[in-house]
This record gives C-alpha cells, structure tokens and sequence, in this order.
C-alpha cells in the first residue's frame, strides 16, 4: 500500500520529504472523508 502510494505520487521525481509529506497529508484527508 505504501509503496503504490509512492509510485503514486512520483517519489523517484520529488524529494524524499517532500513525498513524505504528501503522503501525510493525502492520508490525513481521506481518514477525515472516510470518518465523515
């Protein structure tokens, strides 16, 4: 799962935390619509 999100969102393209963060928030906002 989290190695399809990475390739996802390009990681090998954009920095590592950069990608990290993206992850974080991407996560975040689907646990938040999930939840309502």
């Amino acid at each position: 799962m989290l190695h399809y999100k990475f390739f996802e969102f390009g990681c090998q393209r954009e920095s590592f935390l950069e990608c990290l963060l993206h992850l974080f928030h991407e996560g975040l906002f689907s646990e938040m619509i999930s939840v309502v």
